[in-house]
């Protein structure tokens, strides 16, 4: 069984304005160590302004390399949110999310998950975990398991 995961949108609170901004997935143990090679997205495709905040919509998927089967229960799934920082010549990560294998329903092919949103810097460990915002900001994902 392969997945499939199709990152939607991330919200933020305001109107910033992110250069070049992309999305990081990465497979991470219970004890935060990657379990293959980190994936980037291409540049998000959009931004959309709505009563609850401005959205940065990617509409892009990204295969997990391993088989579900190979993986063990509580493997997270890690998406960065990331943008370029011209005065530092850099790219920054700006916040972050995650969700565990043990969260989706083998049942379903196919599902949607709203995942809060984290300030930086990132936990793989998921033990310092805070919030970006007081409002509340999500990440939103479909996951899609298909068998092969």
């Amino acid at each position: 069984m392969a997945l499939t995961v199709k990152i939607d949108r991330f919200g933020f609170k305001g109107r910033e304005a992110f250069i070049d901004p992309h999305a990081t997935l990465s497979v991470v143990n219970s004890i935060g160590t990657l379990v293959e090679a980190s994936q980037d997205t291409p540049i998000a495709r959009d931004r959309e302004e709505t009563s609850e905040g401005t959205y940065v919509v990617f509409d892009r998927s990204v295969h997990v390399q391993t088989p579900v089967s190979e993986l063990e229960e509580d493997v997270a799934i890690f998406l960065e949110f990331k943008h370029y920082k011209p005065k530092k010549k850099k790219t920054s990560t700006k916040a972050w999310c995650f969700f565990t294998l043990s969260e989706l329903d083998p049942s379903l092919d196919q599902q949607r998950i709203a995942m809060e949103i984290y300030a930086k810097p990132t936990d793989l460990s998921r033990r310092r975990v805070g919030l970006l915002s007081v409002k509340k900001l999500y990440a939103h994902v479909e996951c899609l398991l298909r068998t092969e």
